[in-house]
Formats: structure tokens, sequence, C-alpha cells
């Protein structure tokens, strides 16, 4: 799904109508978009979206001419929308430079943000927070990414949560090639249960130091 979709959806979800007035509202706002687009480089996508104001707002601009009542949840100020958002005008390439997205209330479909600083009930950025966060380093109930943080955390290189999967991963459970946790499984795994080619179990009376793990990562690498 593109952006001009994603946007009009969430216009859409405001709009108290039938059916056939949605659709109508679809297709007008959608050949708009598309109008615009036109003449503009990738990179403008975002701000020429932005620019017609939050979903909100453009639901109720419709609702105004369509002279049909607002539910209550909503009106002319964007704060009202069952979102909370904030976008910040200084973009990269059309990404803007921080973006937070979250619902306000139950009963609306995910916030997703998606920025170079993303922040969102779903976040994709660079740095990426959220309660599923993607990203280049992502901190969330499950995240992903290069470097990974998280109640389950996978990432290319460094995993840290309750289950980490990673390069190196530490964790209640860690999957890895260097593995640390109370179970690891890994080339190299230290942990109260260890599984791989080279293994430390911990005991109560056994402790890790580094000169310990540089030790097992180098038996492990030949």
């Amino acid at each position: 799904m593109n952006k001009i979709d994603n946007y009009v959806n969430e216009v859409l979800l405001h709009i108290q109508a039938d059916r056939e007035v949605k659709h109508r509202i679809r297709e007008d706002l959608i050949a708009s978009l598309n109008e615009r687009m036109a003449y503009a480089s990738s990179g403008e996508a975002d701000y020429i979206i932005s620019s017609l104001g939050s979903p909100a707002e453009m639901a109720m601009e419709y609702m105004n001419n369509l002279d049909i009542a607002a539910p209550a949840f909503i009106n002319t100020r964007y704060e009202d929308s069952p979102y909370f958002e904030y976008r910040s005008k200084a973009a990269l390439f059309g990404i803007p430079w921080i973006h937070v997205k979250t619902r306000r209330r139950f009963g609306h479909r995910f916030g997703v943000a998606r920025g170079i600083i993303a922040i969102g009930d779903v976040s994709i950025g660079c740095i990426s927070f959220g309660g599923v966060a993607l990203g280049g380093i992502s901190m969330g109930g499950v995240s992903a990414g290069l470097c990974s943080f998280g109640g389950l955390a996978i990432a290319a290189l460094l995993a840290a949560g309750g289950i980490a999967i990673g390069t190196a991963a530490l964790g209640g459970i860690a999957i890895g090639l260097f593995a640390l946790g109370g179970i690891a499984v890994g080339q190299a795994a230290i942990g109260g249960l260890a599984m791989g080619k080279v293994t430390y179990e911990m005991r109560e009376t056994n402790s890790v130091s580094w000169q310990v793990i540089q030790e097992l990562v180098n038996r492990a690498l030949k």
C-alpha cells in the first residue's frame, strides 16, 4: 500500500457516511493527490501529502462540504484526532527527521511512524522506538534492526532482550554467533544452560570475566 492509499484510508476512518459517499470521497481525494504528484519529484511526496493537513482535518473539510455532522471525537483541531502525531518540517530526501504517531485510544489502527527518528505504535526509522520497532537502532516490545533491544529482539549485529537473536545476543534466551544468557545457544555460548561449539556454563560459584569471554570467542573462531 502506497503513501496516497495510507493517507486516504486514514481520512476515511474519520468520516461518518454511507459507502457510496465514502467511495466518492476516495475517488476525489486519490485523483487530487495523483494530479499533484504528477508534477512533483519522489522526494516531495511526503510534503505534498502533509500540506493537505492531517487526515482528521481533511475529513472535517469534506464533512463540512457535505453538510454531515462531525462525530464527537473530531473537530478542526488536529490534536483531537484519534492519533497523536508530530512530524518535523525538516526532512532528508522526503523523510522527516522526527515522526511521532501513536493512537490516542483503542479501536483505531496502529499509528505507524516513519522517520529518521521514529516513535509510534509501529515505528520504522534509523532510530526507532515503539511497540513494534524496525530500523537501524530499534527499541520496543518487538524490535528488529541492526541493533535491537526489547522483549523480542532480532538484530543483524547486537540483540538484547528477553529473547535475543543476533550475531551477538544477550538475553534470557540468547541465540547467536556469540550468545550470553540464561539459555544461550551459539558458536560461543555462555549461560546457565549453554549449547554450542564452545560453551561456558555459569554456576552459582562461577563468574564471567572479560578474559574468559575473549578466550571463548577466540576458540570459537578457530
